[in-house]
Protein backbone atom coordinates (compact mmCIF):
# COMPACT_ATOMS: atom_id res chain seq x y z
CA UNK A 1 0.00 0.00 0.00
CA UNK A 2 1.39 3.43 -1.00
CA UNK A 3 1.69 5.78 1.96
CA UNK A 4 -0.34 8.98 1.63
CA UNK A 5 1.58 12.24 2.08
CA UNK A 6 -0.29 15.10 3.72
CA UNK A 7 0.47 18.82 3.81
CA UNK A 8 -1.18 20.59 6.75
CA UNK A 9 -1.52 24.36 6.46
CA UNK A 10 -2.64 26.66 9.26
CA UNK A 11 -1.12 30.02 10.25
CA UNK A 12 -2.29 30.03 13.88
CA UNK A 13 -2.80 27.53 16.68
CA UNK A 14 -6.35 26.30 17.48
CA UNK A 15 -6.40 22.50 17.14
CA UNK A 16 -4.07 22.35 14.11
CA UNK A 17 -1.10 21.52 16.34
CA UNK A 18 -2.96 18.50 17.71
CA UNK A 19 -3.87 17.49 14.18
CA UNK A 20 -0.23 17.75 13.09
CA UNK A 21 0.82 15.46 15.94
CA UNK A 22 -1.89 12.97 15.00
CA UNK A 23 -0.89 12.95 11.33
CA UNK A 24 2.67 12.30 12.47
CA UNK A 25 1.47 9.46 14.71
CA UNK A 26 -0.14 7.92 11.63
CA UNK A 27 3.09 8.52 9.66
CA UNK A 28 1.39 10.52 6.90
CA UNK A 29 2.52 14.08 7.74
CA UNK A 30 4.79 15.39 4.99
CA UNK A 31 4.92 19.01 6.17
CA UNK A 32 3.17 21.30 8.65
CA UNK A 33 3.18 24.83 7.24
CA UNK A 34 2.31 27.35 9.91
CA UNK A 35 3.15 30.62 11.63
CA UNK A 36 5.42 30.97 14.64
CA UNK A 37 6.04 27.56 16.25
CA UNK A 38 8.83 25.99 18.25
CA UNK A 39 9.63 22.30 18.39
CA UNK A 40 10.41 20.69 21.72
CA UNK A 41 14.10 20.71 22.54
CA UNK A 42 15.15 23.49 20.15
CA UNK A 43 17.77 25.95 21.33
CA UNK A 44 15.41 28.91 20.88
CA UNK A 45 12.91 27.37 23.29
CA UNK A 46 15.64 26.67 25.84
CA UNK A 47 16.79 30.28 25.69
CA UNK A 48 13.22 31.53 26.10
CA UNK A 49 12.66 29.33 29.13
CA UNK A 50 15.93 30.53 30.67
CA UNK A 51 15.71 34.26 30.03
CA UNK A 52 12.08 35.35 29.73
CA UNK A 53 9.74 36.09 32.65
CA UNK A 54 6.98 33.66 33.51
CA UNK A 55 4.18 35.44 31.62
CA UNK A 56 6.12 35.30 28.35
CA UNK A 57 7.01 31.66 28.87
CA UNK A 58 3.30 30.87 28.97
CA UNK A 59 2.76 32.75 25.71
CA UNK A 60 5.45 30.72 23.99
CA UNK A 61 4.30 27.43 25.54
CA UNK A 62 1.15 27.64 23.40
CA UNK A 63 3.38 27.43 20.32
CA UNK A 64 5.51 24.44 21.23
CA UNK A 65 4.86 21.34 19.16
CA UNK A 66 6.20 17.83 19.50
CA UNK A 67 7.16 17.06 15.90
CA UNK A 68 10.49 16.86 14.11
CA UNK A 69 11.84 20.19 12.78
CA UNK A 70 12.20 18.63 9.30
CA UNK A 71 8.39 18.40 9.17
CA UNK A 72 7.89 22.06 10.10
CA UNK A 73 7.82 25.03 7.76
CA UNK A 74 7.22 28.13 9.85
CA UNK A 75 6.58 31.73 8.93
CA UNK A 76 7.06 33.87 12.06
CA UNK A 77 6.59 36.88 9.79
CA UNK A 78 2.86 36.05 9.84
CA UNK A 79 2.69 36.70 13.59
CA UNK A 80 4.74 39.88 13.22
CA UNK A 81 2.38 41.04 10.47
CA UNK A 82 -0.63 40.42 12.72
CA UNK A 83 0.91 42.62 15.42
CA UNK A 84 1.74 45.44 12.99
CA UNK A 85 -1.56 45.35 11.12
CA UNK A 86 -3.42 45.19 14.44
CA UNK A 87 -2.23 48.74 15.14
CA UNK A 88 -3.40 50.03 11.77
CA UNK A 89 -6.49 47.95 10.97
CA UNK A 90 -9.34 48.05 13.46
CA UNK A 91 -11.61 45.44 11.83
CA UNK A 92 -10.61 41.91 12.85
CA UNK A 93 -12.08 40.56 9.58
CA UNK A 94 -9.92 42.91 7.51
CA UNK A 95 -6.89 42.15 9.67
CA UNK A 96 -7.07 38.39 9.21
CA UNK A 97 -7.96 38.66 5.53
CA UNK A 98 -4.72 40.51 4.76
CA UNK A 99 -2.63 38.31 7.06
CA UNK A 100 -4.12 35.04 5.79
CA UNK A 101 -3.70 36.11 2.18
CA UNK A 102 -0.03 36.84 2.93
CA UNK A 103 0.36 33.42 4.57
CA UNK A 104 -1.22 31.50 1.68
CA UNK A 105 1.15 33.11 -0.80
CA UNK A 106 4.03 31.74 1.27
CA UNK A 107 2.93 28.13 0.69
CA UNK A 108 5.01 26.81 -2.20
CA UNK A 109 3.13 25.01 -4.96
CA UNK A 110 6.35 23.09 -5.61
CA UNK A 111 5.70 21.63 -2.16
CA UNK A 112 2.11 20.81 -3.07
CA UNK A 113 3.31 18.82 -6.08
CA UNK A 114 5.16 16.48 -3.71
CA UNK A 115 2.12 15.47 -1.68
CA UNK A 116 -1.28 13.78 -2.13
CA UNK A 117 -3.59 15.67 0.21
CA UNK A 118 -3.70 19.24 1.52
CA UNK A 119 -5.56 20.07 4.72
CA UNK A 120 -6.39 23.77 5.07
CA UNK A 121 -8.50 25.75 7.49
CA UNK A 122 -11.41 28.11 6.97
CA UNK A 123 -10.63 31.77 6.19
CA UNK A 124 -7.03 30.78 5.38
CA UNK A 125 -7.48 28.53 2.32
CA UNK A 126 -9.27 30.29 -0.53
CA UNK A 127 -6.04 30.70 -2.52
CA UNK A 128 -4.54 27.42 -1.29
CA UNK A 129 -7.63 25.38 -2.18
CA UNK A 130 -7.70 26.75 -5.72
CA UNK A 131 -4.01 25.99 -6.24
CA UNK A 132 -4.46 22.50 -4.83
CA UNK A 133 -7.25 21.72 -7.27
CA UNK A 134 -5.24 23.20 -10.15
CA UNK A 135 -2.45 20.75 -9.30
CA UNK A 136 -4.92 17.82 -9.16
CA UNK A 137 -4.42 17.17 -5.46
CA UNK A 138 -7.09 16.41 -2.89
CA UNK A 139 -8.13 19.25 -0.62
CA UNK A 140 -9.70 18.83 2.83
CA UNK A 141 -11.21 21.90 4.48
CA UNK A 142 -11.12 21.76 8.27
CA UNK A 143 -14.01 24.00 9.27
CA UNK A 144 -13.52 25.35 12.77
CA UNK A 145 -16.83 27.25 12.99
CA UNK A 146 -20.28 26.94 11.46
CA UNK A 147 -21.32 28.46 8.12
CA UNK A 148 -20.79 32.24 7.89
CA UNK A 149 -24.21 32.93 6.35
CA UNK A 150 -25.85 31.55 9.48
CA UNK A 151 -23.34 33.46 11.58
CA UNK A 152 -24.41 36.70 9.92
CA UNK A 153 -28.04 35.92 10.75
CA UNK A 154 -27.11 35.28 14.37
CA UNK A 155 -25.08 38.48 14.55
CA UNK A 156 -27.96 40.51 13.11
CA UNK A 157 -30.24 39.08 15.80
CA UNK A 158 -27.75 39.86 18.57
CA UNK A 159 -27.06 43.36 17.29
CA UNK A 160 -30.77 44.14 17.62
CA UNK A 161 -31.15 42.39 20.97
CA UNK A 162 -27.99 43.74 22.58
CA UNK A 163 -27.09 46.95 20.72
CA UNK A 164 -24.73 48.02 23.50
CA UNK A 165 -22.60 44.94 22.69
CA UNK A 166 -22.50 45.60 18.95
CA UNK A 167 -18.75 46.34 18.91
CA UNK A 168 -18.09 42.71 19.83
CA UNK A 169 -19.87 41.41 16.69
CA UNK A 170 -17.96 42.28 13.50
CA UNK A 171 -20.06 41.52 10.40
CA UNK A 172 -18.23 40.23 7.33
CA UNK A 173 -17.99 41.94 3.96
CA UNK A 174 -19.46 40.06 1.01
CA UNK A 175 -16.03 39.46 -0.54
CA UNK A 176 -14.94 37.56 2.57
CA UNK A 177 -18.07 35.43 2.42
CA UNK A 178 -17.27 34.73 -1.24
CA UNK A 179 -13.78 33.57 -0.31
CA UNK A 180 -15.21 31.20 2.30
CA UNK A 181 -17.68 29.82 -0.24
CA UNK A 182 -14.76 29.17 -2.59
CA UNK A 183 -13.07 27.13 0.15
CA UNK A 184 -16.23 25.08 0.66
CA UNK A 185 -16.76 24.52 -3.06
CA UNK A 186 -13.12 23.57 -3.74
CA UNK A 187 -13.04 21.02 -0.94
CA UNK A 188 -13.15 17.31 -1.68
CA UNK A 189 -14.08 16.80 1.96
CA UNK A 190 -15.11 19.13 4.77
CA UNK A 191 -14.31 18.05 8.31
CA UNK A 192 -16.50 19.56 11.04
CA UNK A 193 -16.45 19.04 14.78
CA UNK A 194 -20.15 19.31 15.63
CA UNK A 195 -23.59 18.47 14.30
CA UNK A 196 -24.47 22.14 14.66
CA UNK A 197 -21.76 23.06 12.15
CA UNK A 198 -22.81 20.25 9.82
CA UNK A 199 -26.45 21.35 9.87
CA UNK A 200 -25.53 24.93 8.94
CA UNK A 201 -23.64 23.59 5.92
CA UNK A 202 -26.55 21.42 4.82
CA UNK A 203 -28.86 24.39 5.22
CA UNK A 204 -26.67 26.32 2.79
CA UNK A 205 -26.53 23.69 0.07
CA UNK A 206 -23.33 21.80 0.89
CA UNK A 207 -23.80 18.12 -0.10
CA UNK A 208 -24.04 15.72 2.83
CA UNK A 209 -21.51 13.34 1.25
CA UNK A 210 -18.79 16.02 1.46
CA UNK A 211 -19.21 16.55 5.22
CA UNK A 212 -17.46 14.42 7.85
CA UNK A 213 -18.16 14.80 11.56
CA UNK A 214 -15.07 14.46 13.76
CA UNK A 215 -15.35 15.84 17.34
CA UNK A 216 -12.21 17.19 18.98
CA UNK A 217 -10.34 15.56 21.83
CA UNK A 218 -9.27 16.65 25.28
CA UNK A 219 -6.13 16.12 27.34
CA UNK A 220 -7.55 14.25 30.33
CA UNK A 221 -4.20 14.34 32.09
CA UNK A 222 -4.03 18.12 31.91
CA UNK A 223 -7.68 18.59 32.91
CA UNK A 224 -7.88 16.23 35.85
CA UNK A 225 -10.95 15.16 37.74
CA UNK A 226 -11.30 16.60 41.24
CA UNK A 227 -13.05 13.88 43.24
CA UNK A 228 -13.01 16.04 46.39
CA UNK A 229 -15.15 18.79 44.87
CA UNK A 230 -17.84 19.76 47.41
CA UNK A 231 -21.18 20.68 45.84
CA UNK A 232 -22.76 21.47 49.20
CA UNK A 233 -20.79 24.67 49.77
CA UNK A 234 -20.99 28.00 47.94
CA UNK A 235 -21.33 27.19 44.24
CA UNK A 236 -18.90 28.70 41.79
CA UNK A 237 -20.22 29.12 38.27
CA UNK A 238 -17.66 29.95 35.60
CA UNK A 239 -17.79 31.21 32.04
CA UNK A 240 -14.67 30.79 29.86
CA UNK A 241 -14.40 32.39 26.42
CA UNK A 242 -14.25 35.75 24.70
CA UNK A 243 -16.55 38.12 26.54
CA UNK A 244 -18.89 38.87 23.63
CA UNK A 245 -22.54 38.70 22.68
CA UNK A 246 -21.85 35.73 20.38
CA UNK A 247 -20.68 33.73 23.37
CA UNK A 248 -23.91 34.62 25.19
CA UNK A 249 -22.37 36.77 27.90
CA UNK A 250 -25.16 39.42 28.01
CA UNK A 251 -27.73 36.61 28.14
CA UNK A 252 -25.83 34.98 31.01
CA UNK A 253 -25.62 38.27 32.92
CA UNK A 254 -29.35 38.84 32.42
CA UNK A 255 -30.16 35.33 33.72
CA UNK A 256 -27.78 35.72 36.65
CA UNK A 257 -29.29 39.02 37.73
CA UNK A 258 -32.80 37.58 37.42
CA UNK A 259 -31.93 34.80 39.88
CA UNK A 260 -29.47 36.86 41.94
CA UNK A 261 -28.24 33.81 43.87
CA UNK A 262 -27.04 34.54 47.38
CA UNK A 263 -24.91 31.43 47.90
CA UNK A 264 -23.10 31.42 44.56
CA UNK A 265 -20.71 33.47 42.47
CA UNK A 266 -20.01 33.81 38.76
CA UNK A 267 -16.48 34.00 37.40
CA UNK A 268 -16.00 35.46 33.91
CA UNK A 269 -12.76 34.40 32.26
CA UNK A 270 -11.57 35.43 28.82
CA UNK A 271 -10.46 38.31 26.61
CA UNK A 272 -12.57 41.40 27.29
CA UNK A 273 -12.55 44.89 25.80
CA UNK A 274 -12.83 48.08 27.82
CA UNK A 275 -16.34 48.72 26.53
CA UNK A 276 -17.53 45.22 27.42
CA UNK A 277 -15.94 45.41 30.87
CA UNK A 278 -18.09 48.45 31.64
CA UNK A 279 -21.20 46.43 30.78
CA UNK A 280 -20.51 43.87 33.50
CA UNK A 281 -22.53 44.69 36.63
CA UNK A 282 -20.36 45.76 39.56
CA UNK A 283 -21.89 43.36 42.09
CA UNK A 284 -20.37 41.14 44.73
CA UNK A 285 -21.35 37.79 43.17
CA UNK A 286 -19.78 38.49 39.73
CA UNK A 287 -16.01 38.55 39.27
CA UNK A 288 -14.24 39.35 35.99
CA UNK A 289 -10.82 37.69 35.78
CA UNK A 290 -10.18 38.61 32.14
CA UNK A 291 -7.78 36.70 29.93
CA UNK A 292 -5.59 34.11 31.63
CA UNK A 293 -2.98 31.73 30.18
CA UNK A 294 -4.39 28.39 29.06
CA UNK A 295 -1.96 26.58 31.34
CA UNK A 296 -3.61 28.26 34.33
CA UNK A 297 -7.11 27.07 33.42
CA UNK A 298 -6.98 23.63 35.07
CA UNK A 299 -6.11 25.15 38.44
CA UNK A 300 -8.93 27.71 38.26
CA UNK A 301 -11.47 25.20 36.94
CA UNK A 302 -10.54 22.83 39.76
CA UNK A 303 -12.03 25.28 42.25
CA UNK A 304 -15.33 25.69 40.35
CA UNK A 305 -18.50 23.61 40.20
CA UNK A 306 -20.54 24.59 37.13
CA UNK A 307 -19.43 25.73 33.70
CA UNK A 308 -21.93 27.97 31.87
CA UNK A 309 -21.39 28.43 28.13
CA UNK A 310 -24.54 29.99 26.59
CA UNK A 311 -23.03 30.53 23.14
CA UNK A 312 -25.23 31.44 20.19
CA UNK A 313 -22.78 30.22 17.57
CA UNK A 314 -19.81 27.83 17.67
CA UNK A 315 -17.90 25.28 15.70
CA UNK A 316 -17.49 23.04 18.73
CA UNK A 317 -16.56 24.76 21.99
CA UNK A 318 -13.53 22.77 23.15
CA UNK A 319 -13.75 24.36 26.58
CA UNK A 320 -16.92 22.29 27.13
CA UNK A 321 -14.89 19.07 26.94
CA UNK A 322 -12.17 20.56 29.14
CA UNK A 323 -14.76 21.45 31.76
CA UNK A 324 -16.32 17.97 31.58
CA UNK A 325 -12.91 16.33 31.94
CA UNK A 326 -12.42 18.40 35.09
CA UNK A 327 -15.74 17.17 36.46
CA UNK A 328 -17.67 20.43 36.13
CA UNK A 329 -21.40 20.35 35.50
CA UNK A 330 -21.91 21.96 32.08
CA UNK A 331 -24.78 24.19 30.99
CA UNK A 332 -24.55 25.03 27.29
CA UNK A 333 -26.62 25.43 24.13
CA UNK A 334 -27.49 23.47 21.00
CA UNK A 335 -25.32 25.89 19.00
CA UNK A 336 -22.24 24.11 20.32
CA UNK A 337 -21.06 20.50 20.50
CA UNK A 338 -23.30 20.09 23.55
CA UNK A 339 -25.87 17.77 21.90
CA UNK A 340 -23.03 15.63 20.47
CA UNK A 341 -21.23 15.02 23.76
CA UNK A 342 -23.87 15.48 26.46
CA UNK A 343 -26.94 13.44 27.29
CA UNK A 344 -29.25 15.99 28.84
CA UNK A 345 -29.48 15.79 32.65
CA UNK A 346 -26.97 12.92 32.72
CA UNK A 347 -23.62 14.51 31.80
CA UNK A 348 -24.79 18.12 31.81
CA UNK A 349 -27.46 20.33 30.30
CA UNK A 350 -28.07 21.90 26.92
CA UNK A 351 -30.95 23.96 25.60
CA UNK A 352 -32.00 26.00 22.55
CA UNK A 353 -29.65 28.97 22.31
CA UNK A 354 -32.58 31.36 22.01
CA UNK A 355 -34.49 30.01 25.02
CA UNK A 356 -33.25 32.35 27.75
CA UNK A 357 -35.82 31.09 30.22
CA UNK A 358 -34.26 27.62 29.99
CA UNK A 359 -30.87 29.05 30.95
CA UNK A 360 -32.45 30.61 34.03
CA UNK A 361 -34.17 27.32 34.84
CA UNK A 362 -30.96 25.27 34.59
CA UNK A 363 -28.98 27.67 36.77
CA UNK A 364 -31.76 27.53 39.34
CA UNK A 365 -31.93 23.73 39.05
CA UNK A 366 -28.24 23.52 39.94
CA UNK A 367 -28.80 25.80 42.93
CA UNK A 368 -31.72 23.72 44.20
CA UNK A 369 -30.48 20.14 43.48
CA UNK A 370 -26.99 19.81 44.93
CA UNK A 371 -27.19 16.01 45.19
CA UNK A 372 -27.77 15.70 41.43
CA UNK A 373 -24.61 17.65 40.64
CA UNK A 374 -22.24 15.03 42.03
CA UNK A 375 -23.57 12.26 39.76
CA UNK A 376 -23.47 14.58 36.74
CA UNK A 377 -19.88 15.48 37.57
CA UNK A 378 -18.85 11.81 37.60
CA UNK A 379 -20.72 11.07 34.36
CA UNK A 380 -19.21 14.13 32.66
CA UNK A 381 -15.68 12.99 33.43
CA UNK A 382 -16.40 9.49 32.17
CA UNK A 383 -17.83 10.82 28.90
CA UNK A 384 -14.85 13.17 28.40
CA UNK A 385 -12.46 10.23 28.77
CA UNK A 386 -13.86 8.76 25.54
CA UNK A 387 -12.94 11.90 23.56
CA UNK A 388 -9.20 11.46 23.24
CA UNK A 389 -6.99 13.15 20.64
CA UNK A 390 -5.88 9.72 19.46
CA UNK A 391 -9.51 8.82 18.70
CA UNK A 392 -9.79 12.11 16.82
CA UNK A 393 -6.65 11.25 14.86
CA UNK A 394 -7.90 7.76 14.02
CA UNK A 395 -11.12 9.19 12.58
CA UNK A 396 -9.19 11.77 10.57
CA UNK A 397 -6.93 9.06 9.18
CA UNK A 398 -9.96 7.12 7.98
CA UNK A 399 -11.40 10.22 6.31
CA UNK A 400 -8.12 10.82 4.43
CA UNK A 401 -7.82 7.21 3.34
CA UNK A 402 -11.37 7.10 2.05
CA UNK A 403 -11.22 10.15 -0.18
CA UNK A 404 -12.55 9.38 -3.65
Amino acid sequence: MIKIKVLLSHPGTQHSMKLAEQLLRKDILFKYVTGFKLYEGCITLKLIIFFLPRINKKYFSNRVINIRPSLLKTYPSYDVLIKILGIIIKSSNDLYFFANRYFQHRVSFKLINKIDVVIGFDTASWILSKGTKTNNKKFILDLSIAHSVEMQKTFNYLNKKYPEWIASIPLKKQKYLDFENAELNNADAIVVASSFTKNTLLKNGIPNEKIFLNPYGVDINKFRFNDTRDFSKKLKFVFIGSVTARKGVPTLLKAWQKINPKNAELLIIGPIGDKERKLIPNVENIKVLGKIPNDSLPEIIDDCHIFVFPSYFEGFGLVILEAMASGLVVITTDATAGPDIIENRKEGFFYSAYDENKLVAYIQLCMDNRDLLKSISLAARKKAESFTWDAYGDRYYNIINNLD
